[in-house]
């Protein structure tokens, strides 16, 4: 076995070793660093709604505002981010699908919106009307979608 050979077989560990060193303190220094894991946020207020329901592992969101001493409204938002694209070596802002839920505490009735929502606005790809959150399955309206609606209704 020649000096260079044995140089050879004897760098690779120590290269590998240095690696796993790098490795180690890359994934210490990201642990420590890294946020605490979400935790609910019921409580806090956004905007004018207060968080009502909130967890971690869900998609959804139940907020909840009081506009007069009888009066409440209910808005449950429920999420899906859309897949990660990469622009170039950096993540492009991803889109996502929400559905957006409102109803007048204790009534039936709830007015249900299909959006999407992309990097500096959101778009409303259609509005139901529903008599009763049980009938929020499979939606019933046959209607025109809504981006054929008369363009001021859209635009309030």
């Amino acid at each position: 076995m020649s000096l260079r050979q044995a140089q050879r077989r004897t760098a690779a560990p120590l290269r590998y070793g240095r690696l796993l060193r790098v490795l180690r303190s890359e994934i210490s220094h990201e642990l420590s660093s890294s946020p605490p894991p979400l935790q609910s946020q019921a409580g806090i207020s956004v905007g004018d709604f207060v968080v009502d329901w909130d967890d971690a592992r869900a998609q959804d969101v139940l907020l909840r505002r009081r506009a007069g001493p009888e009066e409440e409204e209910e808005v449950a938002v429920s999420g899906l981010l859309g897949p990660l694209r990469f622009d170039g070596e950096d993540p492009a802002p991803r889109e996502a699908l929400v559905k957006v839920v409102v109803k007048k505490a204790g009534l039936d009735p709830a007015l249900h919106f299909h959006c999407r929502v992309f990097d500096g606005g959101f778009s409303v790809g259609s509005a139901r009307y529903h008599s009763s959150v049980a009938d929020l399955g499979p939606d019933k309206y046959r209607g025109p979608s809504f981006s054929t609606l008369d363009p001021l209704l859209q635009t309030h």
